[in-house]
């Protein structure tokens, strides 16, 4: 049973690339069946792999005098194993009280927070932690109960982004536990696993049970082999969407922003998923299943304009636009131009460059030549609108506002358009609109003036 158990666990290492000679591993350990068994495997596994473990332990504070139990069993089980111990206690009742959590969700949180940090201090290479099969299998279950997609189907993954690794994915309860009595490991048994307040614990206990024993007694295997179709099939159409998002988003100082004629060629699962991504992009929040159809039903092809996701983001529909803007402080900036040096606004990374010139010239896009005769300091101010702000248009005066709403800006782009003054008169709102009262005709000495927008900002 060793040889074969240790070696399945080798082979999901392997061939998943899970681990590389020389890695820093950090185990996540609560001193259960799973994480006691990943600590021993990954010890016997040490000078093969050529690996440096440490361990990591959360005390949740929720179960008094057990919960420190549980805390003082892993720091023993390091001594006798001889290797680090690192331990944070953190009071997951309060903070689910405080951020209208879960305990379940606080707790997993305040952990991979905590693995996180120490992974950052030390320079760690890999988090991993012991997740198996059954849970996979008892992670889809509840998923599909609470309704989910595709990814939600594809359960746990075996690796992630932030350099957490499941070496035990692959390998079922059942086997570590038998891998722990043979071997004469102990380990200490978490009193709230046992307990049906919580919807996994009542998957485990009742609802998967009732399946083995009535209807499929190979159902965790037959799940788990599901489960790979359908990360194939998450992967897949990943893939397709992270390469229609390359294409497709534009990233802004404000957000991003899709062209609908363009988005809404794509499937509408892809679609789905361009929105998913922009949303977690902007909030760094997985978006829910619910707020993406939403968005998608209302926004995308319905008629409504506007819909709140949070308060730190909300998703426009405007010209042909779909829009993803972030609750950013209202731009402000304020430049001088001295001779013909260019500007180079800072906060958009757009600019304005200046040169002198004189007889014909071709009009050009965000491009205007005024006549040098008006400019007797050259010295130029560019700044953001002001209220109040109007531009002569040589048939009377209209206010910025009124300027930039007919001309279908955006109301969250406003205030990154760059006014251009000599002295205290509105030269040119750039890209818009110029004051007539300054412009020069062919023949003339001029000043050429350009507004250079960078490529993500249009």
């Amino acid at each position: 049973m060793k040889n074969e158990f240790m070696n399945c666990i080798k082979n999901t290492i392997l061939r998943n690339g899970l681990l590389s000679p020389k890695d820093s591993v950090l185990v996540a350990v609560s001193g259960g069946a799973d994480s006691v068994c990943l600590l021993h495997v990954l010890c016997t596994l040490k000078d093969e792999l050529n690996l440096t473990l440490s361990v990591a332990h959360l005390n949740h504070m929720l179960r008094g005098s057990e919960a420190n139990r549980d805390e003082e069993f892993v720091r023993s089980l390091c001594a006798r194993l001889n290797i680090p111990f690192y331990c944070e206690r953190v009071d997951v009742a309060h903070m689910a009280n405080c951020n209208k959590m879960t305990c379940e969700e606080a707790g997993r949180k305040a952990r991979y927070d905590f693995f996180l940090r120490l992974k950052t201090k030390y320079s760690i290479d890999k988090i991993a932690t012991a997740h198996n099969k059954n849970d996979n299998a008892e992670t889809v279950c509840m998923r599909f109960l609470r309704g989910t997609g595709i990814d939600g189907l594809a359960g746990i993954p075996i690796k992630n982004n932030f350099s957490v690794i499941r070496p035990l994915l692959n390998t079922s309860r059942q086997d570590i536990e038998t891998y722990l009595k043979e071997n004469g490991i102990s380990y200490i048994t978490d009193s709230s696993n046992l307990s049906d307040n919580f919807l996994r614990n009542r998957i485990r206990h009742h609802f998967l049970p009732d399946v083995i024993r009535n209807y499929n007694k190979n159902f965790v295997k037959t799940l788990s082999e599901n489960i790979l179709l359908y990360r194939e099939a998450s992967h897949f159409f990943k893939k397709q969407a992270d390469s229609a998002f390359l294409k497709l988003a534009n990233r802004q100082s404000y957000g991003i922003y899709f062209n609908l004629p363009a988005l809404l060629q794509e499937d509408s699962y892809v679609v789905k998923c361009l929105i998913r991504t922009a949303i977690s992009e902007q909030t760094k929040v997985e978006a829910s299943g619910k707020t993406v159809r939403l968005i998608y039903e209302n926004v995308v092809l319905g008629n409504c304009t506007s819909l709140s996701v949070s308060a730190l983001l909300t998703v426009y529909k405007l010209y042909d636009r779909l829009y993803f803007v972030t609750a950013n402080a209202k731009m402000q900036f304020y430049y001088e131009s001295k001779g013909l040096e260019k500007i180079i606004i800072s906060e958009t990374g757009n600019k304005l460059m200046f040169s002198e010139g004189s007889g014909d010239f071709a009009h050009e896009k965000n491009v205007i030549y005024i006549k040098k005769s008006m400019c007797k300091d050259i010295c130029f101010t560019v700044r953001n609108r002001l209220p109040g702000d109007s531009i002569s248009l040589g048939f009377g005066h209209k206010t910025i506002k009124k300027l930039l709403i007919d001309e279908k800006v955006p109301s969250f782009l406003r205030d990154e358009i760059p006014i251009l003054l000599l002295g205290d008169e509105i030269v040119w709102v750039c890209g818009i609109r110029d004051n007539p009262a300054f412009r020069a005709v062919p023949g003339d000495a001029y000043i050429k003036i350009s507004y250079l927008k960078e490529k993500n900002h249009e």
